[in-house]
């Protein structure tokens, strides 16, 4: 048996020398400060490649390696496995930062306790041992925080491109000589997650929707994209969005042909319009027929004016109205065709959609010399707009900036507004909604023609429901 008070006890002020003597034997303090400094030179290091690599675009990655460097090869090989590349920097900057609090440790203790133990409160209160205690934290935070991570990470933000190249090669020769015990850490930490329930995605780091939308308004800002080409980009992205309900034709506005036609009707018919394609459609039961190209009526009408108009039709092509209009544009040219006729669920003509309506949702209006150009939103000198009933809710919010509500019962101004009124509206009806005063101008029989919209910076006092207001009848426009 071992007497216990034959062992001797560890007093408070031999705590330094115990571990000066077991971790760091015979070594000067000079040379514990330049470890010191060395370890935190390091750790600015490894937080410096990892912000500046991990920072540069994936793309941008593949553009500068083909320039075949050997340092921007490595950037390329540290991205394509970015867990392998972090997991490295990571389990050296855990090392480090237990290493320098050793010997942060060791040397504020050495270098404190004898300015320390002058003090009168710590002669009196022993205070010794917790005030070197938060001495050293305070030094261990500030050094490692300010001169291993904060200086070092902003450096990388401000020049990743030029830090990663210097930075790479010896990046990536730690994480191949480090890559048995890591992948052994990482195994673990994979474990650790499975049983947490969380899978692994096939991309580290996913772009979302929105961040492709501010790295194009980005790099509009810094001159690298025009305008022309950024309203291109953006109406790619929200082409495959976009129903062929919102940019058909309606069947109001459709121009068809009677399939009781002589040739000589039709050919008269044709002269008066300026279109290439027509449905032509039974009168009475609304049935299409198909679809007559101008070509084929001149050809016969030169040939021999004989014949039925119904001979010459071609098959059509129907599509719903709830197919995108990326998926429409693929299939007619699939089908080699310029027009399909839209269907409703109910299997009804809902109108009719062409090649060159589907292109303008990429590039805009399209427009000839035989286009009888007539604005559909014309701005007044006092700040509202004329509008045409007809024009898509979604034009009017994204390129006027109209606070109009968007709705699943209406696609169109004139929807929007019998929507409001909850009845047939008559001309010269206005109501209140989101700050505009929407004034019915015009009336073609029962449908909504044109449409008056008045920003109102101070709103009437209104119920909650817009408020229905007729003018006097004196000052109602009649129906046409």
């Amino acid at each position: 048996m071992v007497d216990n008070e034959s062992i001797p006890l560890l007093r408070t002020e031999d705590h330094s020398k115990f571990r000066k003597d077991v971790f760091f034997p015979m070594v000067p303090v000079w040379i514990d400060l330049f470890a010191i400094v060395v370890l935190i030179v390091i750790n600015a290091f490894l937080a410096a490649s990892e912000l500046s690599i991990i920072s540069i675009r994936m793309s941008r990655v593949h553009q500068m390696a083909q320039s075949g460097s050997p340092e921007t090869l490595a950037i390329e090989r540290l991205r394509k496995d970015p867990e392998k590349f972090v997991a490295t920097v990571q389990v050296l900057m855990t090392l480090i930062t237990s290493l320098t609090s050793a010997l942060t440790g060791t040397v504020t203790y050495e270098v404190l306790k004898p300015r320390l133990t002058e003090l009168p409160l710590v002669q009196e209160f022993h205070f010794l041992l917790p005030l070197s205690v938060s001495v050293i934290i305070l030094f261990q935070v500030y050094s490692m925080l300010v001169l291993g991570e904060i200086a070092p990470k902003t450096l990388a933000i401000r020049n990743n491109e030029r830090i990663a190249a210097v930075l790479s090669r010896p990046t990536l020769f730690l994480t191949e000589t480090l890559s048995l015990p890591v992948r052994m850490i990482t195994a673990t930490s994979q474990g650790l997650l499975r049983m947490l329930g969380i899978r692994n995605s096939r991309s580290a780091y996913p772009i979302s929707p929105e961040e492709l939308d501010l790295l194009l308004k980005e790099g509009t800002e810094q001159g690298v994209i025009n305008r022309t080409e950024q309203d291109l980009i953006q109406s790619v992205f929200k082409f495959t969005d976009i129903s062929v309900r919102e940019v058909m034709v309606p069947r109001m506005k459709m121009v068809v042909m009677d399939a009781s036609m002589t040739i000589e009707q039709a050919t008269n018919f044709l002269s008066d319009h300026r279109f290439s394609r027509y449905p032509v459609v039974r009168t009475g039961t609304g049935e299409v027929v198909g679809i007559l190209y101008y070509k084929d009526l001149f050809e016969n009408y030169v040939r021999s004016r004989q014949g039925r108009l119904t001979d010459l039709v071609h098959a059509p092509f129907f599509i719903p109205e709830s197919m995108k209009v990326a998926h429409t544009l693929k299939e007619m040219q699939k089908r080699r065709t310029q027009m399909a006729l839209v269907l409703s669920e109910y299997g009804t003509l809902e109108g009719l959609v062409t090649m060159e309506d589907l292109l303008e949702e990429l590039v805009g209006e399209i427009e000839d010399e035989s286009d009888d150009i007539q604005k559909p939103v014309e701005r007044l000198r006092d700040g509202s707009y004329l509008v045409d009933a007809s024009q898509s809710i979604r034009d009017l919010r994204e390129d006027y900036h109209l606070d109009i509500p968007e709705g699943d019962d209406y696609e169109t101004l004139a929807g929007f507004v019998v929507a409001q009124l909850q009845t047939i509206p008559r001309g010269g009806e206005f109501f209140y909604l989101n700050n505009l005063k929407v004034t019915i101008v015009d009336m073609d029989k029962y449908r909504v023609s044109r449409v008056k919209i008045e920003p109102v910076p101070d709103m009437p006092d209104l119920p909650p429901a817009p408020a229905r207001v007729s003018l006097p009848s004196s000052t109602q426009k009649p129906f046409k």
